[in-house]
């Protein structure tokens, strides 16, 4: 008999109350292989207590796995954006240093938020996003929605009366990416009262949100004047436990437009990306046969 059937021979005889041990402790579907695992913890003439401890281990780590597989499912990332695959030379260098101080995600644990607020295309979103995935590989629940979408979920629970059952399943996520808050297409007046709300609850159980905004707080919405202490409140709350990282930067979809559409524009091309001068569109305007007023 060889080495190798002696081993197997061995794993064998300890394999049935083994699997009878998985199966109770409902490990069976995460350790498949468990017998080749044995085989070569055996073969390697590892004591029980170690074999255990690699048996285990890796029980531990697929479970892991398959929690973050699934809990990156939930969180609805809308793309594969990573820290890794963001040019950190496109924006500048004191938002490069915010951000890196943010990614351990320490700040989920105390109920801090952020707030990246910068103009179209500097890579809001892409942040939030990596900051997101970063938080479910340190085991932080997290879901990703813009802010028109999950407001509109909102008024549907008002007028159903449910409103205060869904906030409080909202805080059992402990980060809320809240995507292009202040977005003005199709604005609705109670769009401030139910922000309001959100961070409200959000708020009373220390729970975190990252923020993505091209504006400032004051600028998200167009209160009525009874609304506007509720605002004001609203915006108190969210940045007492705020950390602020304005994102300055060249967008990047200006610079891929630029780099397909360069050539062949001619002065087009300053029109286009609004980097023509007041010279320079009245000059155009006249040749064109049109008004400058109409141009700008």
């Amino acid at each position: 008999m060889t080495d190798m059937d002696k081993t197997f021979s061995l794993v064998n005889q300890v394999w049935p109350p083994l699997q009878e041990s998985l199966r109770e402790l409902r490990l069976e579907q995460l350790l498949p292989d468990v017998q080749t695992i044995v085989a070569e913890c055996v073969k390697q003439q590892m004591s029980v207590e170690n074999t255990l401890r690699v048996v285990f281990g890796v029980a531990l780590q697929r479970r892991q796995n398959h929690r973050q597989e699934m809990q990156l499912t939930m969180a609805r990332f809308p793309t594969p954006a990573t820290f890794e695959n963001f040019d950190f030379t496109k924006i500048d260098q004191h938002s490069q240093q915010s951000l890196t101080a943010l990614a351990n995600c320490s700040w989920i644990n105390i109920g801090d938020s952020v707030f990246l607020q910068g103009p179209s295309g500097v890579g809001k979103t892409h942040l939030a996003v990596a900051l997101g995935k970063r938080a479910i590989a340190q085991g932080y629940r997290t879901l990703f929605v813009e802010a028109k979408t999950l407001l509109g979920e909102m008024k549907n629970w008002q007028q159903t009366g449910m409103l205060p059952h869904k906030l409080k399943q909202l805080n059992q996520i402990k980060l809320l990416i809240l995507d292009d808050v202040g977005n003005k297409d199709n604005p609705h007046p109670e769009d401030c009262i139910l922000f309001s709300a959100l961070i409200r609850s959000r708020y009373s159980s220390r729970r975190s949100c990252i923020i993505t905004a091209s504006t400032m707080p004051m600028e998200w919405f167009t209160p009525r004047s009874d609304q506007f202490p509720t605002l004001v409140a609203a915006v108190d709350r969210f940045v007492h436990y705020c950390r602020f990282v304005r994102i300055q930067g060249k967008s990047y979809r200006l610079e891929a437009f630029q780099n397909r559409n360069r050539e062949g524009l001619g002065d087009d091309y300053a029109l286009l990306t609004g980097q023509a001068d007041a010279l320079t569109v009245d000059a155009l305007a006249n040749d064109k046969g049109t008004t400058s007023d109409t141009v700008r």
